[in-house]
């Protein structure tokens, strides 16, 4: 039996109450399902914004085929669609199944036709995906910083390095992740938008400084511009205690858990001083202008600061380890440089000594300017630290750095070297991919291809230049001491 409402073979399945436009955002991502934008019903002229599929669908879901018949309002207990007279409910029924069904015939090929678009060119482009990808792991950890910032504030202590690594760490592996699936425009940008993060986060910081002073007591300055432990006035030869080291070469001693782990490991437990790091890690600089030397090398901890130190010389963590002296180059004005010299130097990360590891460095120079009575390379940074806890952090250095440090490692030295605590080689931390150039063994070491490394560095050691033969590292960085005794 046929009515108006019915369809004969040859009528097309979509007719203009089945039609919609779609138009999507440039943000929308359809590989991911992930779309936006506004569709219009053409025959009903209706149009909507939607911000995920399921809005999309439902509004056309809302929009059948063919329009029903009108609907008389009575009480809604007694509403009904009225049926045609001669048509029997059943058909009608059936009729309203049908009109369903081929509603949902068409949201399947719209929703077809969107996942084709693609192919189409309405998907974003790889680059387009990229920087993208790139701009949300810059807010990412933008956010995550500012949190730990907050939490500084609030509790009154100092910014966690674990907090703020994690955000790096996350920030990284996104970068990374963005650049493995191709088609960026550049590659190799994390530092620089790393930078812009950084100057963003310290500047949201200055702007929200807690009221207070973070200038140490009297007896920690005694006149000098850093926290010496002795006086150096007037003395030939005399020595120095590395306060603080900043490293910007290599990245995995620059930066996270274990470059916070050296920040504090290097400044000294002295509270009235507003020093709170564990003092374990001791880089030594022995001055003799009369013989125009400068020994440098690494030391044990010690219980008490105030009473010097020692170089060390021996073994330590399976090494041999000792001083090494360069010539030295004083200038009246403090300005002074070294010549390059190789030195093998313990980083202890505990009291006892029992934990850490050697850092062999080639062709260490140094280079600064020293205070005029010789008890200070930098100084402290009372006015840059933030109050109540007067702690330091990547923004608020304890010192301003006065000196200059270069070296480099090389990978084969660096493999030779167990950091027990991760229990891998220095080579493979200082590769920063220890899936990719780890060799999977108990300790991991650097994977190798015909007995050679198949990490590159950054350096050759035969040159000492960036670059070349790649088989090393360089570790750059700035650095401020103070004056301590050296027996």
């Amino acid at each position: 039996m046929s009515h108006p409402n019915s369809r004969t073979t040859g009528e097309p399945l979509l007719t203009t109450s089945g039609i919609f436009v779609v138009q999507l955002r440039s943000d929308s991502n359809l590989g991911r399902r992930q779309l936006s934008g506004r569709i219009e019903h053409v025959m009903s002229g209706r149009s909507e914004p939607f911000v995920c599929l399921s809005d999309m669908l439902d509004f056309m879901g809302r929009h059948p085929l063919e329009p029903l018949a009108p609907v008389i309002t009575m009480e809604p207990a007694q509403a009904t669609i009225p049926v045609p007279s001669g048509i029997d409910q059943h058909d009608e029924d059936r009729r309203r199944k049908n009109n369903m069904a081929n509603t949902k015939g068409a949201l399947g090929a719209a929703l077809m036709m969107l996942l084709l678009l693609p192919q189409l060119g309405v998907a974003a482009t790889p680059a387009q995906m990229c920087a993208a990808a790139k701009n949300r792991a810059a807010a990412s950890r933008t956010t995550a910083e500012a949190r730990c910032y907050r939490k500084s504030l609030l509790t009154g202590l100092a910014v966690s390095p674990l907090c703020l690594s994690r955000a790096e760490r996350t920030f990284s592996d996104a970068i990374a992740k963005a650049e493995a699936k191709g088609g960026c425009l550049r590659n190799g940008d994390s530092a620089d938008i790393e930078a812009a993060v950084n100057s963003c986060v310290s500047s949201l910081d200055a702007l929200t400084l807690a009221a207070g002073d973070c200038t140490p007591a009297s007896s920690c300055l005694a006149g000098h511009t850093c926290i010496s432990l002795t006086d150096n006035a007037a003395q030939n030869a005399f020595g120095l205690r590395m306060s603080q080291l900043t490293l910007v070469k290599p990245s995995a001693l620059a930066s996270g858990l274990l470059g916070a782990t050296l920040t504090s490991a290097l400044e000294i437990s002295e509270n009235a001083c507003n020093l709170f790091g564990s003092g374990t890690f001791n880089w030594l600089l022995d001055f003799d202008q009369a013989a125009h030397t400068l020994q440098t090398g690494g030391a044990a901890p010690v219980s008490d600061p105030s009473q010097g130190y020692m170089f060390e010389s021996g073994i330590a963590f399976g090494s041999s380890v000792a001083p090494a002296t360069a010539a030295l180059s004083l200038a009246g004005n403090g300005a002074f440089s070294t010549t390059a010299v190789d030195v093998t130097l313990p980083v202890y990360l505990d009291a006892s000594g029992s934990s850490g590891f050697i850092l062999p460095l080639n062709a260490l120079s140094f280079s600064g300017q020293l205070s005029s009575d010789h008890n200070c390379v930098g100084s402290y940074n009372a006015a840059g630290l933030v109050p109540p806890a007067c702690s330091p952090d990547a923004s608020h250095p304890t010192f301003l750095n006065g000196g200059t440090a270069h070296a480099f490692v090389t990978l084969e030295n660096a493999d030779a070297v167990i950091i027990a605590p991760i229990n891998e080689s220095l080579c493979v931390l200082l590769s920063g991919d220890a899936a990719q150039y780890g060799d999977g063994g108990n300790p991991t070491r650097c994977k190798r291809s015909s007995g050679a490394i198949v990490f590159s560095g950054d350096s050759c050691s035969s040159t000492g230049a960036p670059g070349g033969c790649a088989d090393a590292m360089e570790l750059a960085g700035s650095f401020a001491a103070s004056a301590v005794t050296i027996h």
